[in-house]
């Protein structure tokens, strides 16, 4: 059998138009991907972590400060008022005066030093607690 030129054109026509067609991609490798995005998602979420901890750390260290000042505050204050009021006597004070007509004594008990400084160490207790470090290995959901 013989083909005519028409059909021998036609076959060459149609080897080079399929020849010239653009390839498909070749298939992915599915396991090679999905490691991929394996490994982006925990790099992401390792840097979001860091983040939030760098954050605590900042915070623990702003509060930490805070404490220290009101602490130091709390002391400083305390100490002018043991000053100025004399507490460091433990001892009882009573003046009397007596005229032809009116008797008249006053009495003033100063507060025993242990009180005052109970009172401060308490004080200084509440800030400690209310502004203490949060759990220094937080826990992610």
């Amino acid at each position: 059998m013989t083909q005519s030129a028409d059909d021998m054109e036609f076959d060459e026509l149609l080897r080079s138009a399929m020849h010239a067609r653009p390839q498909p991609a070749p298939a992915s490798n599915l396991v090679h991907r999905a490691v991929e995005l394996g490994r982006t998602h925990a790099a992401a979420e390792a840097k979001q972590r860091l983040q939030m901890l760098s954050r605590l750390r900042r915070r623990n260290t702003l509060v930490g400060l805070a404490a220290s000042i009101l602490i130091a505050m709390v002391v400083l204050i305390g100490a002018q008022r043991v000053y100025k009021t004399g507490l460091l006597n433990d001892s009882s004070t009573t003046t009397s005066t007596s005229s032809d007509s009116t008797s008249s004594t006053t009495s003033s008990i100063a507060v025993p030093l242990g009180v005052a400084i109970t009172a401060e160490a308490l004080v200084v207790a509440l800030i400690l607690l209310s502004a203490g470090p949060s759990d220094p290995r937080p826990t992610f959901a």
